[in-house]
């Protein structure tokens, strides 16, 4: 089956699909340092020794084909550029196009027997995770936020090419509505919509990847779209009749449909054993492999503990013994493209003393109940232990081997005061909560190492296997934040590979049953 792959980020989603026979037709990725990794490790291109690349293109650029600085462009500021290599080149197969989605699309409208071409190619399946940080409640939400657009983007881009198949990856809170006055916006509907549209059958869940053998409990958003001229060669059950129904509601208002409207149309919830009754019998939902009753959920010390005291580059013979490596070479190690290599990206990051004492405190928080838990994390934001009941501080000086009295406890929670709203220390037995793009948002679970995670560890947790290798630096500030894609954010906001594997391999099995 072929696939094109658009918002490719560092390349989990084309991992996935390789390793289960997909064949890639081409990519698209918006920024260059993404670009980069994906290059290197799925089309075994070195862009830093050979930035004149034959499978690597640039949509546009402020620099010639030559220059390196391309590799460190704000993608933003290429949109300006009036260089374009897409000028030379008339096959996009096996290759990877560097750009805006939307730049791609005028590219293609212009080029009627390029477009023709790749529609000649019979694509099964357009798969991608269209960047939607203001649909995510860890940050501002914005309904018209520009990268909240671009959903409509990979519609217009599957409504030229008609795949057989398309998979959609999102965050959770897309499925949250926002409110503008009394009116809510929900943006899995109007997606659903934007699909259904162009001829898609949506099939809408909110999964768990801890449900899928990885040791995070990561949820997202997924939709399958069928296109519509296979409905009559597929077998119906309960799930893919409803989504029909919503299709046929939607082409006949012409997409003037609320969420009202049409209440008996929802997204499918994996949020346990007792919703698993679906995803187990309908061949339109992804079969979970881990469920705690008939098989445990992979635990993060399972996962990386490996790693604990690796700081530098070694040889991957040494991890042999080690179950997960195991695991990740079994899916994987077909498709590594280096013979001879390194286990890399295990950098320590630099930590003050004031910051591993905060990631002390962190460790013995995650002992509370979460009633007194939240009270610790809040008095740690505010900056004092004024709000703690007499048990709870109690307690903790008695726990707290920093502390001896009440004035040493107000004097810790004054010096180590923070904004983060989101930091918390892993727990050894339970999966890692969801990959996050900033690094210092987790600190290691062993009570001996008050640091942070290395890229390399965040990377297993999202299971990329251990050759793969990030080319990018480790982070960024400032006013880079707005365009830069280092690589913790590459391991953050990818598609990890074991779930896009399994993602893969259901879409094979519905494909099997056209008639």
């Amino acid at each position: 089956m072929k696939f094109i792959e658009l918002f490719a980020g560092c390349g989990g989603m084309s991992l996935g699909l390789k390793s289960e026979g997909f064949k890639f037709y081409m990519g698209n990725e918006l920024s260059p340092m993404a670009g980069e990794t994906y290059a290197y490790n799925l089309l075994n291109e070195n862009l830093q020794d050979q930035i004149d690349s034959e499978k690597v293109h640039w949509i546009k650029s402020q620099y010639k084909k030559d220059n390196i600085t391309r590799l460190r462009e704000n993608p933003f500021l290429a949109l300006k550029g009036e260089i374009s290599d897409l000028d030379n080149v008339d096959d996009f197969s096996g290759k990877l196009l560097i750009g805006d989605i939307n730049s791609l699309l005028v590219f293609l409208k212009a080029q009627p027997k390029i477009l023709a071409k790749i529609k000649s190619q019979s694509i099964d399946l357009i798969a991608g995770g269209p960047p939607c940080q203001s649909f995510s409640l860890a940050g501002r939400r914005d309904k018209d936020n520009n990268r909240n657009q671009l959903p409509w983007a990979f519609s217009e881009f599957v409504g030229l090419v008609k795949p057989k198949y398309v998979l959609l990856e999102n965050v959770s809170g897309i499925l949250r509505p926002f409110t503008e006055g009394t009116n809510k916006y929900y943006a899995w509907f109007e997606v659903a919509k934007a699909f259904t549209i162009k001829g898609y059958v949506p099939i809408c869940m909110h999964i768990n990847a801890k449900y899928f053998g990885l040791p995070q409990n990561r949820p997202r958003f997924i939709m399958l779209g069928i296109n519509a001229d296979l409905l009559n060669k597929l077998p119906k059950d309960e799930i893919l009749s409803s989504s029909i129904d919503f299709y046929t509601e939607v082409r006949n208002k012409k997409g003037a449909l609320k969420i009202n409207d049409f209440p008996s149309y929802k997204f499918y919830e994996l949020n346990g054993e007792k919703d698993a009754e679906y995803f187990v019998k309908s061949l339109y939902l992804p079969t979970p492999t881990h469920l705690n009753k008939d098989k445990k959920f992979i635990t993060v010390s399972f996962g990386i503990n490996a790693f604990k005291h690796r700081s530098s580059n070694f040889n991957p013979r040494l991890l042999k013994t080690d179950p997960f490596y195991n695991i990740l070479e079994k899916a994987f190690g077909h498709l590594n493209p280096n013979s001879n290599y390194l286990v890399k990206n295990l950098d320590l990051r630099a930590h003050s003393y004031k910051i591993q004492n905060r990631f002390r405190f962190l460790k013995l928080v995650e002992k509370y109940k979460n009633g007194d838990k939240v009270k610790l994390i809040q008095a740690l934001k505010n900056g004092t232990s004024a709000d703690l009941d007499a048990g709870l501080m109690k307690d903790l000086i008695k726990r707290f081997d920093m502390v001896n009295d009440s004035q040493d406890l107000e004097n810790f929670f004054t010096q180590h005061k923070t904004k983060k709203h989101s930091q918390r220390a892993l727990i050894a037995s339970q999966p890692a909560p969801a990959a996050l793009s900033i690094p210092d948002d987790v600190c290691h679970y062993d009570p001996k190492l008050n640091r942070t995670l290395t890229v390399r560890e965040m990377a297993r947790i999202q299971s990329f296997p251990d050759w793969f290798e990030f080319r990018s630096k480790d982070t960024t500030g400032g006013t880079n934040r707005r365009f830069e894609v280092p690589n913790y954010t590459q391991v953050g906001n990818a598609v990890p590979p074991l779930l896009a594997k399994v993602l893969g391999n259901w879409i094979k099995e519905i494909n099997k049953t056209l008639k």
